[in-house]
């Protein structure tokens, strides 16, 4: 990961369908630290996460970023630290479902 700021680090994966990076951010928090729509990371990354306290809260920023959301739940969440459900922006109302 590279430091974009004091508490702020991001990482990269290119994606060959799209031809773009996908990008993925760490607030690193005393409060725990804040995964902002993760993509995969390699081993010397997921090692610096782990010394930088793992993550407490995974945001996600739209549904299509859920792809690699599940691999960081648990896996780099330090003990006591739970998950918290979803939650809506305030504002947003529900969609109705599609029959």
């Amino acid at each position: 990961m590279k430091q974009v700021f004091p508490d702020m680090y991001c990482w990269s994966v290119f994606n060959e369908d799209r031809q773009i990076d996908f990008n993925g951010h760490l607030w690193v928090r005393e409060e725990g630290n804040v995964l902002f729509d993760p993509v995969p990371m390699i081993e010397s990354d997921l090692a610096q996460l782990d010394r930088l306290g793992g993550a407490a809260w995974i945001v996600l920023t739209n549904r299509d970023h859920e792809r690699e959301a599940g691999a960081f739940r648990g896996a780099h969440r330090r003990p006591g630290d739970r998950p918290r459900g979803r939650r809506r922006l305030p504002g947003r109302e529900r969609r109705p479902r599609r029959r």
